[in-house]
């Protein structure tokens, strides 16, 4: 908060107000900026300084990929490359900074040629038209699930007031996992939102998105959704972090004038399925049998709506 508010991220902050296309999340000892539902900035922050690493896997679809990537070596990005097979390997940018370097001033110029670079390179990995990876040197497989997380951030910001039915502070949750104690992976969430009952009174909300026809079945369909999140919030301990954590956000939103200042009171629990696109048509096989139902013994008050956009 304090690098955000009068630090080294104060000039990025700033940008992110400026610009509709990004949105910034907390992900507890970082936070990232997100960019079509991708993330444009991870920045890691501590008393030395700061961190902002870019996955430039995202450059494969952007043919004068080595063009930007000399660019950002210009701008003081190191470049990491893991070793294995060439389509799957890592690659990353990564900037290292100094509390007591660059002043602010140097840094938004910093910041906005950074996002000059990485912008279009993402751009060309979500589009679908686009299907030559640079990196393989071959085509590349189906990438549509990429729709979904640009939903997600369009959602997100459409949706990012205390005032209104929804605020969104949230978006590619996921639960740690406690591995010392081989604990079980679940919670992961596409959206986190408070749903306002009256002035102050929210209940928390995990949304699941789908956008395509091929993501309501399967593995990662609606239904093992649905019993994951039942799993999910048996856990009152998980639930009670849960409202602590939106609180918490909302207030430090609120600093940060990405929100508005309100006392926030978390209450009941609920799961939003939203459809989009081709994904709406399965929205009605559901909507009769969950749509608004309180399921039996819920005592912290689950409920189920089906929204279409």
């Amino acid at each position: 908060m304090t690098s955000l508010l009068s630090g080294p991220s104060n000039t990025l902050l700033s940008l992110i107000k400026a610009d509709a296309s990004l949105q910034l999340c907390f992900r507890g000892k970082y936070f990232s900026v997100y960019y079509k539902g991708d993330s444009l900035f991870k920045i890691s922050l501590s008393d030395r300084g700061g961190v902002a690493a870019f996955d430039f896997n995202h450059a494969r679809k952007t043919e004068s990929w080595e063009i930007s990537l000399k660019k950002l070596k210009g701008l003081g990005y190191a470049y990491f490359e893991g070793k294995g097979d060439v389509a799957k390997r890592s690659r990353k940018v990564i900037y290292r900074y100094r509390s007591e370097g660059k002043n602010l001033h140097d840094l938004r110029s910093f910041w906005e040629e950074s996002i000059r670079i990485l912008k279009p390179l993402v751009d060309d990995f979500l589009d679908l038209e686009k299907k030559y990876d640079y990196f393989k040197g071959s085509l590349v497989g189906r990438n549509s699930e990429h729709l979904e997380r640009q939903r997600q951030q369009q959602i997100m910001r459409a949706n990012n007031s205390l005032k209104g039915e929804y605020f969104i502070y949230d978006m590619e949750y996921d639960q740690p996992r406690n591995s010392s104690v081989s604990e079980a992976k679940s919670g992961r969430f596409d959206m986190l939102a408070l749903r306002r009952i009256s002035t102050g009174r929210y209940s928390l909300v995990f949304i699941e998105l789908k956008s395509t026809p091929v993501a309501c079945g399967g593995g990662s369909g609606i239904e093992k959704h649905r019993v994951d999140l039942e799993r999910y919030i048996c856990n009152e301990k998980l639930i009670g972090v849960r409202k602590n954590d939106a609180v918490e956000i909302c207030r430090q939103y609120g600093e940060l004038g990405l929100v508005e200042k309100e006392e926030v009171k978390v209450e009941g629990v609920e799961m939003l399925f939203v459809f989009t696109d081709k994904a709406m048509a399965h929205a009605g096989k559901i909507k009769n049998t969950w749509e608004k139902c309180i399921l039996p013994g819920a005592e912290m008050g689950l409920k189920y709506n089906i929204m279409t956009l």
